[in-house]
Parts: structure tokens; C-alpha cells; sequence
């Protein structure tokens, strides 16, 4: 609806039946399907270049990220943008908002794996922002690698992931969820 009220065309692609119903009834292009590797070399075929690929909620949904990467690379121009927001592990950790995994996300990412996973596809990050939204998330924004430079910033994120998922950080992890235990143990405590 953002892209439609600014006068840029665009198609959706969701495989949810009431929001393809709410899309059409607003005049929104969206194809009921999920994104894949299939779907994208189907719309290939028909002349599907967008210049940017944005995805929110769902690409921690995804149980095979590769093909629906893989997607985005069948279709996406030399020059066009792939923005995406996902649950940050190290932020739901550090805030031990355990819901986002164990309810509400089939996956959560960090930081490294993104880029590992963009590297497979020759794609480099070119933005990166961190949100508070779902215990924290991220923005990033990639587009074909023209280079192997990587921002100090990114960098710097990448190496304190290193030292966020040591033995010691899985140790420090595995405390708090002991002490959250016990806190939601004296409150259901207190309610009942």
C-alpha cells in the first residue's frame, strides 16, 4: 500500500488467503503463492525485474532459506535492492524475549549468517539498522557485490557475534533463562 500510494507499481507475493483478500479489495497487485525458487523462475519467464525485493515477517519463517534466496537471485537485476527485516537472536537473547522463538518465529538470524548467506549469492550488505521491534530485529539492505569491502561497522557487529555465541555466551544465555524461570515461577506464585 506504501509503494501504491507513492505511485510505484509493484506485486505483492503472499500465500496468505485473507491478506491476498484484503490486497485485492485495496487494489493491491499480489500473487497468492509462496516465494521460492519455482515461483521466481515461473515469473522469470513473464518478465518479473523488479528493481527492489523488500520482505517483512517472513524471513525468519523460511525452512529453506537458500531456495528462497536462490529466488531472489533468479530475478533481481545487476542493479536492483533486496531490503529485509528479521528477529535478531543476539537482541532477543540479550533481552531474553524468549517468545519470538519458541512461539512466534520458526527462526532467528544473526548478523553473520546473513552475510554468509548473502556471500553464497554474491550479494553484499550496504545497510544495515537495528530495531527495537520483536525483542529486536534488523534492516538490512543488500544488492549484487561489486566489491569485497565490508564496512568496519558491519565488521565490528560480525566479530562481537564471535564472542556473543562462545561457550561463555551460551553459558551467561542459559543463566538467565534459569533466572527467568524462577521469576515467572514466584509471579504465577503470587497470582495463584
Amino acid at each position: 500500500k506504501i509503494f501504491k500510494d507513492k505511485g510505484i507499481s509493484g506485486i505483492g507475493v503472499d500465500p496468505s488467503k485473507t491478506s491476498f483478500k484484503q490486497s485485492q479489495s485495496r487494489g493491491i497487485n499480489v500473487l497468492q503463492d509462496f516465494w521460492s525458487m519455482n515461483f521466481a523462475k515461473k515469473h522469470k519467464v513473464l518478465g518479473l525485474t523488479p528493481d527492489l525485493i523488500t520482505s517483512t515477517a517472513s524471513f525468519y519463517h523460511m525452512s529453506d532459506l537458500h531456495d528462497w534466496f536462490a529466488g531472489i537471485d533468479k530475478v533481481l537485476p545487476k542493479n536492483g535492492y533486496f531490503f529485509t527485516q528479521f528477529v535478531y537472536s543476539v537482541k532477543v537473547i540479550q533481552n531474553t524475549s524468549i517468545d519470538q522463538f519458541y512461539h512466534e518465529h520458526t527462526y532467528l538470524h544473526c548478523l553473520t549468517s546473513v552475510y554468509h548467506l548473502a556471500n553464497k549469492f554474491n550479494f553484499e550488505i550496504i545497510h544495515l539498522q537495528q530495531c527495537e521491534s520483536q525483542g529486536g530485529s534488523l534492516i538490512i539492505g543488500l544488492k549484487r557485490r561489486e566489491s569485497y569491502y565490508l564496512d568496519p561497522s558491519i565488521a565490528s557487529i560480525i566479530e562481537s557475534e564471535k564472542q556473543f555465541f562462545s561457550s561463555n555466551g551460551i553459558s551467561k544465555l542459559s543463566d538467565n533463562l534459569k533466572n527467568l524461570k524462577l521469576d515467572w515461577k514466584q509471579f504465577a506464585q503470587i497470582l495463584l
